[in-house]
């Protein structure tokens, strides 16, 4: 658990000596999940903070038709539910899917926000911490956002791409996304995702193996 801890965007700057106090005074819980249950319910209200420890799970809503539309794939070390617990009614606006065999770590996020838990300077790196995740969460959601209102689905295909490069500092870069999942994504249907890519690749555009892109 410690080395994922490590890696987690909350506890990537403790050593681990600090992470270790750290670990003993939030007093973390592990649950397990199995593919197809659900770990956080939209409309449920969490006071929790997660982190993925094994697995996989996506984050995901649901239109009006009941069509799934994939919010964000969330893997090993991945923080989920900090929105939610830092909110004022604390409810979730998503759910979380466990897409892959895997468990979570927990622990009360009043352990961050009120006094007395933590040391005080772990408390308040913590809590920069919590800030920094959400703007660059609230960044990506604007991302989201930019994607969708794009009708054309070529120019939505490029659009998302596009970011893809400029976040990996690449023209070469692989997608964390099946191909379904990806058309959840980007919001359209998986057969016209299929034939704009081929017609991508046929017009000089990109290159595609598998789920690595490369922009030309």
């Amino acid at each position: 658990m410690t080395e994922i801890l490590e890696k987690c965007y909350l506890f990537s700057n403790f050593d681990r000596e600090r992470l270790g106090n750290i670990i003993k005074s939030l007093d973390f819980k592990i649950t397990e999940y199995k593919k197809g249950e659900a770990a956080i319910q939209l409309g449920e209200k969490y006071t929790d903070i997660f982190i993925v420890l094994t697995g996989e799970f996506r984050i995901n809503q649901y239109n009006e038709a009941g069509k799934e539309l994939v919010m964000q794939k969330a893997k090993s070390s991945y923080i989920l539910g900090l929105d939610t617990a830092a909110s004022v009614k604390k409810t979730s606006a998503c759910n979380v899917l466990c897409t892959k065999d895997g468990a979570l770590i927990s622990f009360g996020a009043e352990k961050i926000f009120a006094e007395g838990c933590l040391d005080k300077t772990d408390r308040l790196t913590l809590y920069e911490r919590c800030i920094q995740f959400l703007a660059n969460e609230n960044i990506r959601k604007f991302h989201k956002a930019e994607i969708l209102s794009i009708r054309n689905p070529r120019k939505k295909i490029i659009k998302y791409l596009s970011l893809q490069s400029a976040r990996y500092g690449s023209r070469e870069f692989a997608v964390e996304y099946s191909r379904e999942e990806l058309a959840s994504y980007l919001d359209i249907n998986r057969s016209v995702l299929s034939h704009e890519l081929k017609s991508m690749e046929r017009d000089g555009i990109i290159k595609v193996h598998k789920n690595n892109f490369t922009l030309l």
